[in-house]
């Protein structure tokens, strides 16, 4: 039971959070619209990385595909415009 006990208040953290009940009056509130009535409540989380190995190798891959296949877009491009310039 001790042992419960001491994992349960390393769990519980102090979460910092913003609560704002009458954003309306609030002057710190900016509308981009229209004002509209309500409650503000934000809480303030933190992660590491949601990156892994695995997921920044796959972009770095997709990266050098698309650079691949942009050139090879380039360079078909430049025959179809020599060959509308032989045509005219």
């Amino acid at each position: 039971m001790k042992k419960i006990k001491k994992i349960m208040k390393k769990k519980e953290e102090v979460l910092k959070n913003i609560i704002i009940e009458e954003v309306v009056n609030e002057y710190k509130i900016k509308f981009f619209r229209e004002p509209r009535l309500g409650y503000y409540f934000a809480i303030d989380i933190r992660y590491n990385s949601s990156l892994n190995y695995n997921a920044l190798k796959s972009a770095i891959e997709n990266l050098e595909d698309y650079k691949i296949k942009k050139a090879e877009m380039k360079k078909k491009k430049k025959r179809m415009e020599k060959k509308e310039k032989k045509k005219i």
